[in-house]
């Protein structure tokens, strides 16, 4: 069972900015402007587009999501060794028009591990940004204003840059990243000495072994999927991981 943890979790606070954009723009934040890892707004249901929830072993919680998009952008979230921590629907930012006052709702914070900037990261369809672009030049524009001034970054990203080939290595290798039956840990070190053996380790070659019984290589084929989930070795996920795909020892 996942532990809700939303309650306990750190929040961040960030301070109170009146910044002018222009005359007729300006963004300002009050104390509900938080990065508190909890939702700014409920996620329901939805008769048109996809949503629901994601059991993320990262923080220990359930993620929602409102559309296929989203719910991808977060397998990548999860796979990311780089991310500390991230929330959807983090904070709300409070803006005005003239004498119009309104609020944006981002989709995603995440906190990273690297030196990166944390991010305030909106998830959208191409399409949707082209045809739409007036509607949220102003809620952009206030996103950017507060990242800005709090020493954080603002990102748009589309379909191009989540639905890649890396995603479709992260859903193979998520399901081996926390394994339930365990990892016999001897296999990992035969694993390593015979992917040091070869000049170019694959998959193939490292199980391939007639000294191997078919249920033998069954099982460290399972370990060595394991092993490249964790970062024990490494493979390029820029490329689709096949059977063929080269292996180094970190």
């Amino acid at each position: 069972m996942i532990k809700n943890t939303t309650k306990t979790r750190e929040i961040l606070h960030k301070k109170m900015i009146n910044s002018y954009l222009d005359d007729e723009f300006y963004s300002f934040f009050t104390e509900e402007a938080i990065i508190s890892l909890k939702k700014a707004r409920r996620i329901g249901l939805k008769n048109f587009s996809l949503s629901g929830n994601i059991v993320s072993l990262k923080m220990n919680d359930l993620i929602s999501f409102e559309s296929s998009l989203e719910r991808d952008y977060i397998h990548l979230l999860e796979f990311n060794s780089s991310v500390v921590t991230y929330s959807e629907q983090p904070l709300k930012i409070f803006f005005s028009v003239g004498t119009k006052k309104y609020y944006y709702v981002p989709d995603f914070y995440v906190k990273f591990n690297d030196g990166r900037k944390d991010e305030i990261i909106e998830v959208k369809y191409k399409d949707d940004l082209e045809k739409n672009k007036s509607k949220y030049q102003n809620k952009f524009k206030a996103a950017k204003l507060f990242c800005e001034s709090n020493n954080m970054k603002f990102r748009v990203i589309d379909e191009t840059q989540i639905r890649t080939t890396q995603l479709i290595n992260c859903k193979f290798l998520l399901p081996y990243r926390r394994i339930k039956n365990g990892i016999d840990y001897l296999d990992v070190v035969i694993l390593e000495e015979r992917i040091k053996h070869f000049e170019f380790a694959t998959p193939k070659n490292i199980i391939n072994d007639s000294f191997f019984s078919e249920d033998r290589k069954a099982e460290l084929l399972y370990t060595l999927w394991y092993m490249i989930a964790n970062d024990m070795v490494s493979v390029n996920l820029d490329k689709k991981i096949t059977m063929n795909s080269q292996i180094k020892v970190l």
